[in-house]
């Protein structure tokens, strides 16, 4: 041991170049799946665009899509990813957004029921870009900014977490959702880590058309209605001035 030596340690902080991330569901066979017709129509009313738009699933891209009960929460369950030996399941902060533009979809806590001592990031605040290298938590000491308006307490609370009580809602109607989900935690990696998968809700009624349906059914039977009524008045009325018609000549 020579004197005055001083011992060097070199740690390499970076990210395995195999490293990925999946989210695990129940689902069904892919095989019978890619048989279904995979297009599908998002009205414009259940878009931020307001713009009805005809798409398709990709399977290649998006792998099968997990199959949720249109009256079940869901809270997607990611695994970080070695190749295709499962390291772990992801417990800290993730995002999801929905790439065709949904927005019939929600979340079951806002901002005052998570106790967020400032302003919490979101998708409209991060102008499309949030990852690890960017997000802020909402939580903590550092309440140097303004108090939260009551407005801001009763946004939903975007971010979620495998290990608390936040969820999403989904529609309770038939619907196909393809979600980008991205890890924020930088604690579960130096990876940027994201992917997409697709959720299809089932076991509901098909959209809002079934509601519109049953209106025109309605509103057709009760013409039926008024028009039957209105001859059958029509007719009491010209029998009874015949009658009366007959009674004056005799």
């Amino acid at each position: 041991c020579h004197k005055g030596a001083v011992d060097v340690v070199t740690v390499v902080a970076g990210c395995p170049p195999a490293r990925t991330i999946r989210v695990t569901g129940r689902t069904r066979s892919c095989n019978t799946m890619k048989q279904m017709n995979n297009s599908f129509f998002i009205p414009g009313k259940h878009r931020t665009t307001n713009k009805d738009l005809w798409t398709h699933y990709d399977f290649v891209k998006h792998g099968c899509p997990i199959i949720w009960r249109h009256d079940e929460p869901f809270l997607p369950e990611v695994w970080i990813y070695d190749n295709d030996t499962p390291i772990r399941r992801v417990m800290g902060d993730f995002v999801v957004r929905e790439v065709n533009g949904r927005n019939d979809y929600g979340y079951k806590y806002n901002v005052e029921d998570v106790g967020c001592t400032r302003t919490p990031q979101s998708w409209h605040g991060m102008s499309g870009t949030w990852n690890a290298q960017n997000y802020v938590s909402c939580f903590g000491e550092d309440s140097s900014d303004t108090a939260l308006s009551r407005n801001e307490t009763k946004k939903m609370y975007e971010i979620l977490n495998g290990s608390y009580g936040n969820n999403i809602t989904l529609a309770r109607y038939e619907a196909n959702y393809t979600f980008e989900l991205t890890v924020l935690s930088p604690n579960e990696s130096y990876c940027h880590l994201t992917t997409t998968f697709g959720v299809w809700v089932v076991d509901a009624p098909k959209t809002s058309f079934v509601g519109t349906g049953m209106l025109l059914l309605a509103i057709s039977i009760t013409s039926s209605i008024l028009i039957v009524s209105y001859y059958m008045f029509k007719n009491k009325i010209l029998d009874e001035a015949k009658r009366v018609l007959e009674l004056e000549d005799s």
